[in-house]
């Protein structure tokens, strides 16, 4: 009992901040049981959580603990609906939570945040931009994250939430990196109105900031980015962008490109190779979510390219010399849909193709719609 009553005090803020009660029904255990307190306890508060967050203002959650015939029943119900659908209104937070035992440290709301802000049409799990999870960077003690669709970046306190700063002329962030003490950053020029029925691609500055001063550095270009979506998405493309030696590394649509960490100069620009285009599934250009990343003076990119199948999507990996942009060697993969999430493991640079098995590229398989 004292663990379920522990953890509904420690649950009370979150509750009261959304206006959900919670009510504890706990009956005397007869007889002695062993249990691991620790996950008794994190199992609660994932409940708990979860319940309070899909219930409405007004709302009450239960916590029940009772006696059974083998040892005791532990549940947890709520009022929330059965399932996501349009007519739900979304409440979307971000949430802190300790990376040792996953114990709840904060919770901010996120007010603006959720499909209406960058799609005119609900399509369940097929309805966002596919750059969403490169909005958030933690960094030892600090989480960089915008708090709102076209919000700018701020800075957080990654043990209380706190908002430390807000960072100028970054709205409209819409990836984030850190290196090297500087944050390189996609910035959209222009809000993006899903009910416009506008599909041109929204264009693209590159911002680099230093992150002890929160100066803007330099902020240049007018790129487009990858397009993946062909919906009210659309316009939202990706620059897929990655740093190394002192440059960075982005997708303009139809280009590689490279560019100074230091002074925002174009070192470098080559034409991105298009096999097979495939065709759009889930209102996507499958062809456009290529990955690029950077490694030991290659640029990688992984594209998806040839004949779509439910569960198998085939592509080429090309690798390119990241001094100049020449390309070095090319090999095809398979099988790289939503369940063989990608993930590659060494690279040496400047390999040939009679020398390609330095250059492991895993299909890890797993995961799931």
């Amino acid at each position: 009992p004292t663990i379920v009553e522990d953890t509904v005090q420690l649950m009370e803020p979150v509750s009261k901040e959304k206006g959900v009660r919670i009510v504890s029904h706990i009956e005397k255990l007869t007889r002695p049981t062993k249990l691991d307190s620790a996950a008794i306890e994190q199992a609660l508060v994932n409940l708990l959580d979860n319940a309070i967050k899909f219930s409405k203002s007004g709302g009450t959650v239960h916590i029940a603990l009772r006696p059974n015939k083998t040892g005791w029943q532990l549940s947890v119900s709520d009022e929330g609906p059965a399932g996501t659908y349009s007519g739900v209104e979304e409440r979307r937070f971000l949430v802190g939570r300790d990376a040792y035992n996953g114990t709840l440290l904060w919770k901010r709301p996120m007010p603006k945040w959720g499909w209406k802000q960058w799609t005119a049409n609900w399509h369940a799990r097929n309805n966002q931009p596919f750059q969403l999870p490169k909005r958030l960077v933690a960094v030892g003690d600090r989480v960089y994250v915008t708090l709102g669709y076209s919000e700018p970046l701020s800075e957080l306190d990654a043990a209380t939430g706190e908002v430390l700063r807000t960072f100028e002329g970054t709205h409209g962030t819409d990836e984030i990196l850190c290196h090297e003490g500087r944050l390189i950053l996609s910035v959209n020029k222009a809000v993006h109105d899903p009910l416009r029925g506008e599909h041109e691609p929204l264009t693209k500055s590159i911002a680099v900031v230093e992150v002890d001063s929160g100066k803007v550095l330099w902020k240049t270009g007018d790129y487009a980015g990858l397009p993946a979506k062909t919906d009210s998405i659309g316009p939202n493309g990706r620059l897929e962008l990655a740093a190394g030696d002192g440059r960075v590394y982005f997708s303009d649509h139809d280009s590689i490109v490279t560019l100074d960490l230091g002074t925002g100069r174009e070192i470098w620009r080559t034409a991105r190779s298009f096999g097979p285009k495939l065709r759009a599934n889930f209102n996507t250009r499958m062809y456009e979510l290529s990955v690029l990343v950077y490694s030991h003076g290659v640029v990688l990119l992984a594209q998806p390219e040839g004949t779509i199948s439910f569960h198998s999507v085939p592509g080429t990996l090309y690798a390119f010399d990241a001094r100049n942009g020449w390309p070095l060697w090319k090999h095809r993969y398979g099988g790289w849909v939503h369940n063989t999430p990608v993930s590659y493991t060494h690279l040496r640079a400047h390999e040939t193709n009679d020398l390609i098995s330095y250059a492991v590229f895993c299909l890890k398989k797993g995961g799931g719609g």
